[in-house]
């Protein structure tokens, strides 16, 4: 039996690593798309890749700004595709330059394909803008993946400026797949440089409106790495004003491998509960509870309040009340001396 429990023991321990160290994969380019109308959508359907079930499909999105500060903002409602897959919103960020449009806005979605697309892969925005842009780029998340979620990110504004440094922290120690994009008010179609250690989307796009202060370019790199931390990415573009993102995506499940059934056969580890029975044992111990009758025994000490019926007994005292009767003698003796003392007597004494 204990080498049964071994053996399953060893099965749990060698599925859970395999399902821990799953490893993210590149997939393909997937196309991009742009628009300088005034429009609250842009839409590409995916081209020169077939996504498939269980890939991950990333959005990466550049758009005029909406909002008049800086920060964490909403321009991008939703992502939405013709197979109704389900889009996770990873993050967005905003460089707003004080005033709407500008400045620019990123956003970046993902989602664990459940239905091969065929059709159109939509970005729906709070309000229609003029320029914006986007790259769609599958990857793969490791066979069996049945979750993602964003862990770690970063942003960043810059200024007039090439997008500058941002390292990204998250807090799990598992496999990242961690995506920088840059939004850039540019219409200027030079590539953008990797980070050393990171690849860069060989796919960057535009919005040229004629005018480098109205056109919006996206471009992205992104890293595979184990750990909490990203790493630095520090990318080299054209001086613009930029919005920046440096998000982490985890996976769960993977390894060809479904996590159901390796989390149920621990419950097998319940058997051991069987030694329950002896400690029941100990409950025998109770029975010494049986001298709580000798206890009672003391209680023949009220016996001795009998003692109380002695006390009854002066009650016989009003007996000596008798002695009233010599009160007649009393009176026996009173005629005595009146007949002495008389020369007639006119009762008898006796």
């Amino acid at each position: 039996m204990k080498h049964i429990f071994k053996l399953i023991l060893f099965l749990i321990l060698l599925l859970q690593a395999s399902i821990t160290f799953a490893d993210w994969s590149d997939g393909a380019a997937c196309g991009t798309n742009s628009s300088t109308s005034s429009a609250s959508t842009l839409a590409k359907t995916p081209s020169g890749c077939t996504v498939n079930v269980g890939d991950v499909l990333i959005v990466v999105f550049s758009g005029n700004n909406i909002d008049t500060s800086d920060g964490n903002t909403s321009l991008c409602f939703s992502v939405t595709d013709a197979q109704s897959n389900t889009y996770v919103k990873l993050r967005e960020f905003t460089n707003a330059q004080g005033s709407a449009a500008a400045g620019a806005t990123t956003c970046v979605f993902a989602s664990l394909i459940t239905t091969q697309i065929s059709g159109a892969v939509t970005v729906n925005l709070g309000s229609a803008i003029t320029a914006k842009s986007l790259i769609l780029r599958k990857f793969n998340p490791g066979a069996g993946a049945s979750s993602i979620t964003a862990d770690g990110a970063a942003d960043l504004a810059n200024d007039g400026a090439d997008p500058g440094a941002l390292t990204a922290t998250g807090s799990d120690s598992g496999q990242h797949l961690w995506i920088r994009s840059v939004a850039c008010e540019t219409n200027d179609g030079t590539a953008m440089t990797q980070t050393s250690g990171w690849t860069v989307s060989t796919q960057g796009v535009q919005a040229d409106t004629g005018s480098a202060g109205t056109s919006m370019a996206t471009r992205f790199e992104w890293k595979v790495a184990t750990g909490t931390g990203s790493g630095s990415s520090d990318p080299t573009y054209v001086a613009a004003d930029c919005a920046s993102v440096n998000v982490g995506l985890l996976q769960s499940g993977g390894a060809g491998a479904p996590t159901a059934t390796p989390t149920e056969t621990p419950t097998v580890t319940n058997t051991p509960t069987i030694t329950n029975t002896p400690t029941q044992t100990p409950t025998v111990t109770n029975t010494p509870t049986i001298t709580n009758t000798p206890t009672q025994t003391p209680t023949i000490t009220n016996t001795p309040t009998v003692t109380n019926t002695p006390t009854e007994t002066p009650t016989v005292t009003p007996t000596p009340a008798v002695t009233n009767t010599p009160t007649a003698t009393v009176a026996n003796v009173s005629c005595q001396a009146e007949c002495k003392r008389s020369t007639t007597c006119l009762r008898p004494c006796n």
